[in-house]
This record gives C-alpha cells, sequence and structure tokens, in this order.
C-alpha cells in the first residue's frame, strides 16, 4: 500500500510543480511584498500572509465541494490554486535566501569539482548570519562548515548531505511546518484524483485544512507576538537602552496575560512561569548588568518553545489531553523539556533548572518508547543516549553542547513526522 501512495505522491508532485512558481517578489492582495535577507515581517505582511492562508482554505473548500458533485476537473484546478497560494506565502519568509542559496549549491555540486563549489558558501554565511536573531541558525552553520571541510577534502558525496542538512535544518516553525503538511496533504488529495479517488483526497483535504488554519491563526496569537516584542527588548538591552527594553517588556508582559487561561492546565502553568519570569526581569531592567540581556534573550527563548509546543500538538491533530496515551505527545513534551535544558545551560546559565529538564525530557523519551515499533524506538534511545551525554558533560559551555540540543530537537522532529 505504501508503494503506491508513493506513486500517486511522485506523479502528482510531477504535475504539480510546473505551475508552482519561483518568486522573488511575492504578490499579495495588497500589492507585492519584498524581502531581504533577516527582515521580520511587518504587520501588513503578516496580514497579507493571514489572507493567503484564508483564500488556501477557500480553494481547499471549493475542492471539496467538487469532489462532492464529482466534478473532479474542478477540483484539481482549485487544488493547483492552493498550492500556488502556499508558495506565496513561503516566498515571504525570512529563510527563504538562505534556502535557495545552499540549493544552489548543492545543484552546482551534482555536476561541478569541490573547488568550483566553495566560493558559493561565502552567501550561504552571509545569508544565515543576516538571520540570527530571527531563527535558530546555528545548526545550519554547522553543517555548511561542516559542508565546507569535506568540500576542501574532495569529500562531495559529504558535502551534499551537510548541505541538504543545512536546508533542514532552517525551519521558521510558526509557518514552514505547518504549510509543509498541507502541501503533502494537498499532493496526496491531487495524485488521489488523478486515479479516481475523490474519497480519499477528500480526506487528504481535512488534515490540510488543519494545518492551514494554523498559519491563518499564528500571527495573531499573543505567544507567538510575546516572542517577537521579547527579541525587540533583548535588542535594546544589548545597546544599553534600558529604558526602551523596558517598554517593550511591558507589552511582552501583556500579551503573556491575554495567552494565560488558554489551553489545558499543564499549558497555562508553562505560561504563568514565564509570565512571572518576565515580571522579575521588569523590576530590575533599567539597572542593567551584565545578566540582563541574557535572562530577557531566555524569556524570548521560552516563548518560541512554547509556541512550538502548541503548534506541534495542533500540527498533529492532538491535544494535550494525549499526553501519556499517544507517542507524538510524549515527544512533543520531550522536545520542549530538551529546549528549556537548553535556555537554562546556554541562555540563563541555570545547572540545577537545566538538570531539572533533562530529567523531565528523559522521562517522556522512556514513555514514548514504550509505544512505538522497534525501529523508531532505537531513534529514540539515541536521542536519549545524548541526552545522558550532555546531563554527565552540563558544565561544558562551549557552542558544541548547544548544537547537541538542537540536534536532538531536530531529531526528535523527524521522528514525529513520521509516527
Amino acid at each position: 500500500m505504501k508503494r503506491v501512495i508513493s506513486f500517486y505522491f511522485i506523479v502528482s508532485l510531477l504535475l504539480v510543480k510546473p505551475w508552482i512558481p519561483v518568486v522573488a517578489r511575492a504578490e499579495t492582495e495588497g500589492g507585492t511584498v519584498q524581502v531581504g535577507p533577516g527582515k521580520k515581517l511587518t504587520l501588513e505582511e503578516e496580514s497579507a500572509i493571514s489572507r493567503s492562508a484564508v483564500k488556501i482554505l477557500l480553494h481547499i473548500a471549493q475542492a471539496r465541494e467538487a469532489i462532492h458533485h464529482k466534478d473532479l476537473d474542478v477540483a484539481r484546478e482549485a487544488l493547483r490554486k492552493s498550492m500556488m497560494r502556499i508558495e506565496v506565502i513561503k516566498s515571504k519568509l525570512p529563510t527563504v535566501k538562505a534556502k535557495d542559496l545552499i540549493s544552489v549549491a548543492r545543484i552546482h555540486l551534482s555536476y561541478e569539482s569541490a573547488g568550483d563549489v566553495l566560493p558559493d558558501l561565502m552567501p550561504i554565511y552571509g545569508s544565515l548570519n543576516a538571520l540570527e536573531g530571527l531563527v535558530s541558525v546555528e545548526t545550519a552553520r554547522d553543517h555548511v562548515r561542516k559542508a565546507e571541510q569535506n568540500l576542501r577534502e574532495s569529500m562531495e558525496k559529504e558535502a551534499q548531505k551537510e548541505l541538504l542538512l543545512a536546508g533542514e535544518a532552517l525551519i521558521d516553525t510558526e509557518t514552514d511546518l505547518p504549510l509543509d503538511n498541507a502541501a503533502n496533504f494537498i499532493v496526496a488529495a491531487y495524485g488521489h484524483l488523478l486515479v479516481n479517488e475523490p474519497e480519499k483526497a477528500d480526506t487528504e483535504l481535512k488534515a490540510a485544512e488543519k494545518a492551514v488554519r494554523i498559519v491563518g491563526i499564528s500571527i495573531y496569537s499573543p505567544l507567538f507576538n510575546a516572542g517577537r516584542v521579547l527579541h525587540d527588548s533583548w535588542e535594546k538591552s544589548l545597546a544599553g537602552r534600558f529604558g526602551e527594553a523596558k517598554m517593550d517588556l511591558q507589552e511582552a508582559r501583556g500579551y503573556l496575560v491575554e495567552e494565560f487561561g488558554q489551553g489545558y492546565a499543564a499549558f497555562q502553568g508553562q505560561v504563568q512561569d514565564l509570565l512571572k519570569d518576565t515580571e522579575a526581569v521588569l523590576d530590575r531592567v533599567e539597572q542593567g548588568g551584565e545578566k540582563t540581556a541574557s535572562h530577557i534573550k531566555g524569556l524570548e527563548r521560552k516563548a518560541k518553545a512554547l509556541y512550538k509546543r502548541s503548534s506541534e500538538y495542533a500540527i498533529a491533530g492532538l491535544e494535550e489531553t494525549d499526553e501519556g496515551s499517544k507517542p507524538k505527545a510524549e515527544l512533543i513534551e520531550a522536545k520542549m523539556h530538551i529546549a528549556y535544558a537548553d535556555i537554562y545551560h546556554s541562555t540563563m546559565v541555570d545547572e540545577e533548572k537545566a538538570e531539572a529538564e533533562m530529567e523531565q525530557a528523559e522521562s517522556y523519551l522512556e514513555k514514548a518508547c514504550e509505544q512505538v515499533s522497534e525501529q523508531t524506538r532505537t531513534k529514540i534511545e539515541t536521542v536519549r543516549a545524548n541526552l545522558v551525554y550532555l546531563k554527565k558533560h552540563r558544565q561544558k559551555a562551549d557552542n558544541s553542547i548547544h548544537l547537541r540540543y538542537e540536534e536532538m530537537s531536530q531529531e526528535l522532529s523527524r521522528i514525529i513526522q513520521n509516527l
């Protein structure tokens, strides 16, 4: 059965690809949005993304209606339009330039010598530097460095692998993950329509709708906006503008108050803890000091980790009440605690809390192992072994430790997607 679905996917992707536009400037209902490297989305651009998400939902609804009336040609045309809208959104993401440059290097490596491809890496490094602070780039940069070393040693296959991993590491969680999921569902639906399986296509489109809704509402999430404002506060604190940093912290506090009360008890508890931490920094931010900026950065990273957690639950179609009963939920929880351990370890320098988060993560990994196949269990155990290593070497404070945390999170994301 898996081989048949795979065939549908490949055939439909070949049909879809010609009408996915390659764009540097994204056309929206409100005009054209120019996207440069490292550029944050403005409120106007975010609104355009939200409108595009609504349009995607409209096209999917039209496709499902056409399926209901057995007009499969109309359904396929609606799906073509929905995929074009997805590409419009993805073209506006800040990571698009870096990903494209990495793809250029990979393509060149397929027919040029290692030495000829080395110059391609310089603009990649530049684009990653421009993304600093917007998305996590440490893991991607590490893979590019390894690719560079492989190219200098004429190890083309190894360099290809590292460049592939570098591109995969550049994930803008708020939009990339749900959009990729939606695209996969739509392409699968298109494949089912090609072989006259409308009911299966409709099932795929139901799942696509859920993923697109996450994109449409994410930019209005108080937790998402709290993370964005905390980043602004961190930048101002680095520049010594502590009065302005305090104003941003107050705004972030307002977003967290708005978020508190939503979701289940465990989520409310995490938001409440973040709110308390924010208020504690607010009380002393104007005094400045060496730790102020790192504490604000820690708050930003916590907000993003919490947002990722809630997004991943939604993408997986889970509720927090599924914790303890479904392996995906256990792995999502483990991933959040690993992120928190990294924050306490590498940003806020609180070893006691870092260890407590590691223990929490390990307990969730153990629970997940009880509910999965032997092959998946082996992958989870590899993550757990890395976690045990970090617990033993948690006094070490160099960038290699942070990269280990990042690699564990990436591997858990892959496992979650494949469950």
